[in-house]
């Protein structure tokens, strides 16, 4: 089935004028039977450029920082002999920040082995939850020592 009005309405009078458009002159498929419509809010998503500066920052963390072997994250210059513990790759610094960002729920896993963080993609935070993201993994990296390939900028 294809959908035959795919487009974002914005005010609430759009919405009326759609459903007015829609009554008079009711969409059906191609044997002339007709078809239901289903108008539904939509989250507005983080633009491209906050996304852009989320990974570049989890790029520059993941070069940098790592969890030593006591569990505390450090960054690299500051970690003593063969105590690191695990490298993160920057997409597993973003799903962190992410999380952070959106307030995400854990539960406990079915197969007792820690914790389950419930969320989405970084690709689908709002605005706001994306500067959250960014926010917290600045004030991480920077209590770290990292080094910025871009410049901090102020929000």
């Amino acid at each position: 089935m294809t959908a035959l009005y795919d487009d974002v309405i914005d005010t609430a009078e759009q919405a009326r004028a759609l459903a007015r458009r829609l009554e008079q002159s009711p969409p059906r498929d191609e044997h002339g039977r007709g078809l239901r419509v289903r108008i539904e809010r939509v989250a507005q998503v983080a633009a491209p450029g906050l996304r852009i500066r989320l990974c570049k920052i989890c790029e520059d963390i993941a070069k940098q920082v790592v969890l030593d072997g006591d569990g505390e994250y450090r960054h690299i210059d500051a970690v003593v002999g063969s105590s690191v513990a695990r490298w993160m790759t920057d997409k597993q610094w973003r799903g962190l920040f992410s999380a952070i960002g959106c307030r995400a729920d854990m539960v406990p896993d079915p197969e007792h082995y820690g914790l389950i963080v419930l969320m989405e993609s970084s690709k689908s935070l709002t605005d706001g939850q994306c500067r959250a993201a960014i926010a917290a993994a600045m004030a991480f990296g920077s209590q770290r020592g990292v080094r910025w390939t871009q410049p901090p900028q102020q929000e």
